[in-house]
């Protein structure tokens, strides 16, 4: 019993004792990045962007004081409006106030907005 109880101490302790040297060797080098910039639309990319983490309550909804980015004319404001989206949500990525937005989003809506951000 006692020889056994040695013998996993030490099995566990080894495994424990290993550690990969290089970490970057173990990430996949091949890149499957699905994000697609090139035909951009407002309905299909964008207002999804914005309904899911602005125009909720207490943020961006109708109404609000922060103004309202449950419609494009909404959005659009923001755009016109010194282009205050892009320097929040592209640039300072100090908004959504929960998390920034995922890379592809943000390039999504950078080509949109570099397009003139158009209601289509």
């Amino acid at each position: 019993m006692k020889r056994t109880f040695q013998f996993i101490c030490i099995l566990l302790f080894s495994l424990t004792a290993c550690e990969y040297e290089n970490i970057e060797d173990l990430k996949p080098t091949v890149n499957f990045d699905n994000c697609k910039t090139d035909r951009v639309s407002f309905q299909t990319d964008i207002e999804p962007i914005f309904k899911q983490n602005c125009s909720t309550s207490g943020c961006h909804n109708s109404g609000s004081f922060n103004g309202d980015f449950s419609t494009y004319a909404g959005i659009k404001a923001g755009v016109d409006d010194n282009n205050k989206i892009k320097q929040r949500v592209v640039i300072r990525k100090d908004m959504p106030a929960s998390a920034p937005l995922p890379d592809c989003e943000i390039r999504k809506l950078t080509t949109w907005l570099d397009a003139g951000a158009p209601n289509n």
